[in-house]
């Protein structure tokens, strides 16, 4: 049977619409797993945890600037302790950490090995049928079907044998479809054979009017000249324009009550539209099948704390700082008494060398005045003292010792025989 290409594709479209949706609706699948064997590991997990507390980091120190100090102690007669001592100013970082405290918790891993035996429901044939008629808004008594009618070429549908029709919604099949030619529409507004009853002949594929009669004036027909279907998106309507037996009389002055009355039926569905059929069968299929069940326990405390990162917000301060650090401890001479101590030490040494040139002895006279100024107790600086270990000046940090420079006797201390006469 011939259709139009735009209603084929329409059809086409519609069907393969249902087909995807119903396939997934309709399928049902179910599982039955059966235990093979299971084994058990166990692992443990750490976390920290933040305790909500915090604490300060003290960071290096960092010398902003030093000051020296020298402190001097009498310590003996002629001798005196130098301390070099320096205070030292630093600025100290202080950053500010969380408190995180260590957790730990065991997991038992178990993997259960199965054998899973799966039931599906799948497609096992599709087919398209035809969704025809439904019901009139109104409550009319509606009926409708496909119809292989032949058409009558002179339009008069007054005398036709009316073919039996569904009342309400039903389907018909793709065949039922493919064979028909029409689509045969039969309204009776008051029962059927009543006052008013219709019967229309549409084209399946145009939804053009072919023909139909209606009955009015007792049992008399006339046909129905003018008739069209309206399609909406949801709904079809059905309008049609009533005639009396009388209008198909030539004379002008019959009339009849429904003349040139158009009456419009709605319904609740679309006349004519695709749907899609299917049936499924059942297939089993058994694989193994491997499921992994975790089971951890509480967290507990291990006892150990650690700390974060340092937080940004108090943020960095900075401490200060300082140290007296003590450098090194000099012994020196004490330069106000040295020259006095000296001086005694000479008086000494003038008793020891005392003589007389009258004494008849071959020695040589020293007063005590030369053996002062031969030994230098007139002329001691602290720039001639020396420490024992020959380390420079005190300031140099040398030894505490006292060292004199060597005494150079003169020639009369060592006496020396006079010269030989020559003979004559």
């Amino acid at each position: 049977m011939f259709r139009p290409p735009a209603l084929r594709a329409f059809a086409l479209a519609v069907t393969g619409v249902y087909a995807l949706g119903a396939a997934p609706a309709l399928a049902l699948t179910t599982y039955q797993n059966t235990l093979v064997s299971s084994s058990s590991t166990k692992s443990q997990e750490t976390r920290l945890v933040d305790t909500g507390q915090t604490e300060e980091v003290q960071g290096p120190k960092q010398l902003l600037g030093t000051t020296p100090h020298v402190e001097e102690k009498i310590t003996g007669s002629a001798s005196k302790l130098v301390t070099h001592s320096e205070t030292r100013n630093y600025q100290v970082p202080v950053t500010t950490h969380p408190v995180l405290r260590e957790e730990k918790r065991e997991i038992t891993t178990t993997t259960y090995n199965y054998i899973r035996r799966t039931t599906t429901d799948v497609l096992d044939k599709q087919w398209t049928v035809w969704k025809v008629g439904g019901y009139l808004r109104e409550g009319y008594q509606f009926g409708s079907g496909l119809s292989s009618q032949t058409y009558l070429p002179d339009s008069d549908y007054r005398n036709l044998a009316r073919g039996a029709t569904y009342p309400g919604a039903h389907e018909q099949s793709q065949a039922t479809y493919d064979m028909a030619k029409s689509i045969a529409v039969s309204i009776n507004p008051h029962g059927e054979y009543g006052y008013l009853s219709a019967y229309m002949i549409f084209d399946k594929n145009t939804y053009a009017f072919i023909g139909g009669s209606i009955r009015c004036c007792g049992a008399a027909q006339a046909n129905i000249r003018e008739a069209n279907i309206k399609r909406f998106i949801t709904y079809d309507e059905i309008e049609y324009r009533l005639n009396c037996v009388q209008n198909d009389d030539p004379w002008p002055w019959t009339w009849c009550e429904t003349d040139r009355t158009v009456w419009t039926v709605r319904l609740d569905r679309k006349l004519l539209v695709p749907d899609t059929r299917q049936s499924f069968r059942t297939e089993t299929k058994e694989e193994p099948l491997t499921v992994v069940g975790k089971v951890p326990s509480a967290w507990t405390a291990t006892g150990r704390m650690d700390r974060g990162p340092a937080l940004t917000n108090p943020g960095l301060r900075y401490e200060t700082l300082s140290e007296k650090v003590l450098l090194r401890h000099v012994t020196v001479p004490n330069d106000k008494v040295a020259a006095k101590g000296m001086a005694q030490s000479g008086n000494d040494v003038r008793k020891t060398f005392t003589a007389d040139s009258s004494s008849g002895k071959s020695q040589a006279s020293l007063s005590g005045s030369m053996v002062r100024q031969t030994l230098g107790a007139n002329r001691v600086k602290p720039s001639l003292i020396t420490g024992s270990k020959g380390g420079g000046s005190p300031e140099q940090g040398g030894s505490a010792a006292l060292t004199l420079p060597p005494i150079i006797l003169p020639e009369l201390l060592t006496p020396t025989p006079p010269p030989k006469k020559k003979k004559d």
